[in-house]
């Protein structure tokens, strides 16, 4: 069902398989919008995207790769059309001290 207080936009996420990327994704979709869903492991981009059919567009890509990621962008520009935000969240971080 899509929530009439939003109007309905295409999402660009990635990260979408773990952490802040993935309950993004999740409430994006919830509500109703449109997301291709990027992240390096397909089977877990397939199982997120399972249940919202073609709103849901999964991609796998490395994005340190270049060429990868003009191609996922081209991906979700030639399914949806359009993207309307992007939701740039891959990758890692580290936490420790210096000496």
């Amino acid at each position: 069902m899509t929530n009439t207080a939003h109007p309905t936009r295409t999402w660009f996420i990635t990260g979408a398989t773990s952490g802040f990327g993935l309950e993004l994704t999740k409430a994006v979709l919830a509500r109703g919008e449109r997301a291709a869903i990027t992240g390096r492991r397909a089977d877990r981009l397939a199982a997120i995207a399972a249940d919202f059919g073609d709103r849901a567009l999964p991609i796998a890509v490395d994005v340190t790769d270049a060429t990868a990621r003009d191609n996922a962008v081209a991906q979700a520009l030639q399914h949806f059309g359009r993207i309307d935000v992007l939701a740039n969240i891959a990758g890692r971080g580290s936490v420790g001290g210096v000496v």
